[in-house]
């Protein structure tokens, strides 16, 4: 249709564009997240509608940690750190920078230590692809484990012990308690629902049975 229109949630307001713009905006936004990027805006965004927090308050938290370099971020497209200052922009643009999901992850493990959420591993990266005759333990054991943070790297990392007390179709009550048990004292106690969601997400990746 010639006058249809499409809106853009954002924080603090809504954007129309027309067809033409509005895929143009969905192919850069698959382009993002593909690669496991998100503006720091999107970030926001996200972080709440998976907490039920405020987006307006973690966008200026994650602005104020690009800024002081405290979280990475990048031009769109380019892969080298953004420098803010010295000709480049004096303040971090939410629109704009962009920040990698496992940064992310790590900026929200030591500053919002309370909070049960992750930014999900993009699960089409060249690198990780997963080819159909690969099985979950080869795929383990070429997944660097290291971009992982919170449950979903421990249940990989103790998936050995977990499959060998209750087999490769263990339930969330099951890994919760390998988890709980093993966990030291710096940890802190998983819950059930988190542990179900990240469950799920690594069998979609088959990277567990």
């Amino acid at each position: 249709m010639k006058n249809e229109i499409f809106t853009v949630r954002g924080i603090d307001s809504v954007s129309t564009m027309n067809r033409s713009s509005y895929e143009d905006y969905q192919r850069r936004l698959k382009s993002r997240r593909d690669e496991g990027r998100y503006t720091l805006e999107e970030a926001a965004m996200t972080f709440a509608d998976g907490t039920g927090e405020r987006a307006d308050e973690m966008r200026s938290k994650l602005m104020a940690a690009a800024f002081s370099h405290a979280l990475p971020v990048y031009e769109p497209g380019r892969k080298a750190r953004y420098q803010y200052g010295n000709g480049f922009a004096s303040e971090a643009r939410h629109y704009y920078e962009e920040a990698r999901w496992c940064d992310l992850n790590a900026w929200l493990a030591d500053n919002e230590p309370l909070v049960e959420f992750e930014f999900p591993t993009p699960s089409d990266r060249p690198e990780t692809a997963v080819p159909t005759e690969e099985t979950p333990a080869s795929r383990r054991a070429s997944h660097d484990v290291t971009t992982e943070r919170g449950c979903r790297r421990s249940i990989l990392e103790q998936w050995g012990e977990i499959e060998s007390l209750y087999g490769p179709n263990a339930d969330g009550h099951q890994v919760l308690r390998v988890l709980n048990r093993n966990k030291d004292s710096s940890q802190k106690q998983v819950v059930l629902k988190t542990v179900q969601n990240k469950l799920g997400q690594l069998r979609k990746e088959n990277l567990i049975p």
